[in-house]
């Protein structure tokens, strides 16, 4: 059964299909940068440290979150190889440069959990529905098997702010979409789970208070453990009277 894509970037799904055929006609646009056109070359490399996070947003693929939820909504194949062109581009993008030109953004630590859940997801899209080749999904599977990898590493994840929790998620996303599958998957999944709960406990006091003791950071990290258990990927009992503690607490601050 394909499971639902995760939406744990908070956007709003109104007029959710409108607003995606506007980025297919006229581009995907993030604050006030240009437009860019998905059908034409993405600028994947960073030439200016003033565009470090633009470009961390397009190596996040967030002009795919839209897309994904229109597709689970709509059921528009159009969307899916859309999505299918940006990744390929992607990847085109690393197999035609030397590691040392590619960009900083390309395995920054934010950035790997939030293509992992988009990309597996993807990729469920791409098996149940038949919609690429044997060939296309081994690619993907190979560059989501990178990812995998790269989460697996404790080196790699930041435990003590809101960086590490949106890699957990991703971790736990892509796990469990694949746990029955792969024991690399299911361990992916476990692990992440793990890590989300040892990361409550370091970053909020037992009264649900973050121990950074700034307000607003507060209400980001919560927002985003929020979007974990909406979105199903939390489902433990204890985690979920956690984030209402921290969610009393948050209630303490206006």
């Amino acid at each position: 059964m394909l499971l639902s894509y995760e939406l744990l970037t908070g956007f709003s799904t109104n007029s959710l299909s409108a607003r995606v055929q506007e980025m297919l006609e006229h581009g995907w646009v993030r604050r006030d940068y240009p437009a860019i056109r998905l059908d034409h070359q993405l600028p994947w490399a960073l030439h200016d440290d003033s565009q470090r996070s633009w470009n961390f947003h397009i190596h996040c693929w967030d002009m795919l979150d839209s897309q994904l939820k229109a597709y689970e909504q709509t059921k528009n194949p159009l969307y899916i190889q859309v999505s299918l062109m940006v990744v390929n581009s992607w990847i085109e993008y690393i197999d035609s440069n030397e590691p040392d030109n590619l960009s900083p953004m390309l395995w920054y630590d934010m950035a790997v959990g939030i293509r992992s859940y988009r990309l597996a997801y993807l990729i469920d899209v791409l098996e149940n529905e038949n919609l690429c080749s044997i060939e296309q999904i081994k690619k993907l599977w190979s560059v989501l098997d990178t990812h995998r990898s790269f989460l697996a590493d404790d080196n790699n994840i930041i435990f003590h702010n809101n960086h590490g929790l949106y890699q957990v998620a991703g971790q736990i996303a892509m796990g469990r979409r694949f746990a029955g599958r792969s024991n690399e998957m299911a361990e992916a999944y476990q692990l992440g789970r793990d890590r989300l709960a040892y990361m409550l406990d370091q970053q909020f006091a037992p009264d649900g208070i973050h121990r950074e003791h700034s307000p607003d950071y507060h209400r980001m990290v919560y927002e985003t453990l929020k979007a974990l258990v909406d979105s199903g990927l939390v489902e433990d009992a204890e985690t979920i009277e956690h984030a209402k503690r921290i969610e009393t607490a948050l209630s303490w601050f206006v």
